[in-house]
């Protein structure tokens, strides 16, 4: 509170819920991912009550949550190799395998036409998932497998940075080129 400066604490109602990755929705919610114990949860600032759903997929892993236009939520479930979707109105989970074998996925970001960008940190590869046609094309990543977040602009161009490398890429989706800072 600006005026009193004080804070409020809210403790999640699951012990060792391990957040890892927290989104403020556009329609004022707050999303709350936990990484050991396959959990979303809702937090709603109004009426300061938590709502938790489970990942379906066990040992998930999950994190890097994103909103897309339709106020569906995006993440990656790291350890289940799986790109997921919940659909809070629905309150129902979709998910999608990213490759037949271990990948790490890491990121997620949605650009202006709704596509899923992440990377598959193994093969070094950034990928475009259309969820209207459940597809992905990869766009292979130069230099090396350090690549471990990602960001979107105003334009739709993809932003990643390699630790190993302490390298800055910009992917501009228009030419399909990645520009190496």
């Amino acid at each position: 509170d600006p005026e009193s400066k004080k804070f409020k604490e809210y403790l999640l109602p699951t012990i060792k819920t391990k957040p890892a990755s927290i989104l403020a929705a556009k329609d004022g919610m707050i999303w709350i991912l936990g990484w050991n114990n396959d959990l979303l949860v809702k937090f709603n600032p109004k009426s300061e009550e938590f709502s938790e759903f489970k990942v379906p997929t066990k040992l998930s892993n999950s994190y890097d949550l994103t909103e897309d236009l339709n106020g569906h939520l995006w993440f990656i479930e790291r350890g289940a190799n799986k790109l997921a979707r919940f659909d809070p109105k629905k309150e129902i989970f979709k998910e999608y395998p990213v490759a037949p074998q271990i990948q790490s996925p890491l990121g997620t970001v949605v650009d202006s036409k709704g596509f899923v960008w992440y990377i598959r940190m193994i093969e070094n590869t950034l990928v475009r998932f259309d969820p209207q046609t459940e597809e992905s094309k990869e766009f292979k990543i130069p230099k090396n497998k350090g690549t471990k977040e990602i960001a979107i602009d105003k334009k739709d161009n993809i932003w990643l940075v390699q630790h190993t490398d302490n390298r800055l890429i910009r992917f501009m989706q228009g030419s399909s080129v990645f520009q190496i800072f």
